[in-house]
């Protein structure tokens, strides 16, 4: 059973003289989790795909036109308002991200205050901040990032607030945006839907008044959708938004019509790959879960909510599943590390009398922690301290190295093409990308991504000779990074470098430098 019945208070910032030495605390931690994050250029190919979609949009073009990339586009206009609001630098990207994180902190925070108690609510935001941070992406800011700031206010509010109208609303509202940042986020949004419906949350009200909340529910995330839907009609742009939000999606999904044993072993991969990174949370969560429900015995209804949306979201990864699609996870963490630090708190509470299991504990949360972080944070802060003591610029990695020659030769305006890595070059140098498909797996893998939007006929091939038929200044490109399978394309670009370009530098060992002959 719970220590206490939820309070019900009025907003997030309620007990501010109490709560502030812990919104306090999370920013100071967050900031020194997250500080490596300033000083790398590219973590995940998708954050560099977004930020130029993002310019794209700051340039004064629609989203899919000049640029294009298979996401909704009010990821894209997000991050074009880090860009407007912060600068246009790496650094502006990722404290976008950092503040992502810190509002979900403080809603999981409150949460978990308000199902158990402060602990509870600190350990849920610690873990947070921790874990969201891990892995390859984890210090990028990639939409995930920026998705568990409405997962994690919607999730508040169902364990904060007496759920009427004007809050189902809210939280339609909300996770209509984020299904216009992600489209799985329509599972999360069928799971708050089976919970106003199936009344976990007030058993005594009405079927009558339950349909009237899912009906302001469902009105809340079609209106955000609608909005966005009418403002592509209006710019005469509505079959590419369809085709990238219906067909190439679905297509994405579908992953060439893969089998169900495909998906069950592609979700067990990625499950696989992300416990690697975040073994402590994965423990403490299922450990935790089955703590709480088979020998606490809580009957709490906060828990089946969390329960039913976190299979939700278990069932949205075996459906959008991808071979390196582990980062999903991170959407799920809002959650998990709730539940977590609700048993941990619970489990401590239990033990206090108890020094050795108490003690224990401690020491493995912190072994846990110290565990994770050194397999992303800690070897880049180590990487930043190699830096200042070698006295190399702060920011020197590949990529950067990259956009400083290129900015040598004086390349704004003209046509650079990255081929398959640190394509967010072309921002870092005010270069043009001469395709509309930046993100380089589209143009090197998802052929039938190119036939959805040119049509049938279209192929790498063909889009290959476009870029090279606009002579770019500058081509670079990654020698360990050829897929599997393109010998054709390669075969392409490596005529017309040795009939057109020289070699101008080689990088890191693998990138190479090719500049166009006079």
């Amino acid at each position: 059973m719970l220590k206490k019945d939820p309070a019900r208070r009025e907003n997030i910032f309620s007990d501010i003289k109490t709560d502030l030495p812990v919104y306090l605390g999370l920013i100071v931690v967050l900031l020194i989790v997250r500080l490596p994050s300033f000083f790398f250029s590219v973590f995940d190919w998708d954050e560099s795909t977004m930020i130029l979609m993002g310019q794209s949009i700051v340039n004064g073009y629609l989203p899919y036109i000049d640029a294009w990339d298979m996401k909704p586009p009010l990821a894209f206009y997000i991050y074009a308002l880090f860009i407007v609001l912060f600068g246009k630098s790496i650094f502006a990207i990722r404290l976008g991200g950092l503040l992502c994180i810190y509002c979900a902190s403080l809603f999981i925070y409150k949460a978990g205050n308000m199902i158990y108690n402060r602990t509870a609510g600190i350990f849920s935001a610690l873990f947070l901040i921790v874990f969201v941070s891990m892995g390859p992406s984890g210090l990028s800011t990639v939409t995930e990032h920026i998705l568990i700031m409405p997962i994690s206010f919607v999730i508040y509010l169902l364990v904060a607030k007496d759920i009427n109208k004007k809050i189902a609303f809210i939280m339609g509202s909300m996770l209509g945006m984020a299904i216009l940042v992600r489209t799985n986020m329509v599972f999360e949004s069928f799971a708050v839907c089976i919970v106003l419906l199936s009344g976990v949350l007030n058993p005594s009200m009405t079927i009558s008044n339950r349909m009237k909340q899912f009906i302001v529910l469902i009105l809340g995330i079609s209106i955000p959708i609608f909005i966005m839907v009418c403002f592509y009609a209006i710019h005469n742009a509505l079959d590419i938004f369809l085709k990238t939000n219906i067909t190439a999606i679905s297509a994405y999904v579908g992953l060439k019509e893969a089998s169900f044993m495909d998906k069950i072993g592609l979700l067990f991969f990625n499950i696989e790959q992300n416990v690697k990174t975040n073994l402590l949370l994965w423990i403490a969560f299922i450990l935790g879960m089955l703590y709480i429900v088979f020998l606490k015995r809580w009957k709490s209804k906060f828990i089946s909510i969390l329960i039913l949306i976190f299979i939700a979201q278990i069932f949205s990864l075996f459906i959008t599943g991808q071979r390196f699609g582990h980062h999903y996870f991170i959407t799920s963490m809002p959650l998990m590390c709730l539940m977590s630090g609700i048993a941990l708190s619970q489990w401590l509470t239990d033990n206090k009398a108890r020094k050795i299991v108490y003690a224990v504990t401690v020491l493995v949360i912190i072994a846990g922690i110290v565990y994770a972080l050194q397999g992303s944070v800690l070897k880049h802060d180590s990487e930043i301290v190699s830096r200042i003591v070698l006295k190399k610029p702060l920011v020197d990695d590949s990529c950067y190295k990259i956009a400083r020659l290129l900015n040598e030769e004086n390349v704004r305006g003209k046509y650079i093409y990255m081929v398959n890595s640190c394509h967010v070059v072309n921002w870092l140098t005010e270069s043009k990308y001469p395709t509309k498909y930046i993100h380089p797996s589209n143009l090197l893998e998802r052929e039938y991504m190119i036939k959805i939007v040119d049509g049938p006929n279209a192929t790498k091939e063909k889009e290959l000779l476009n870029i090279l038929s606009k002579n770019p200044a500058f081509v670079v490109y990654k020698q360990a990074s050829w897929p599997e399978q393109l010998d054709k394309i390669k075969e392409i670009l490596d005529n017309e470098l040795q009939a057109n370009y020289e070699a101008l530098k080689t990088i890191d060992t693998d990138y190479h430098i090719y500049k166009r002959k006079s």
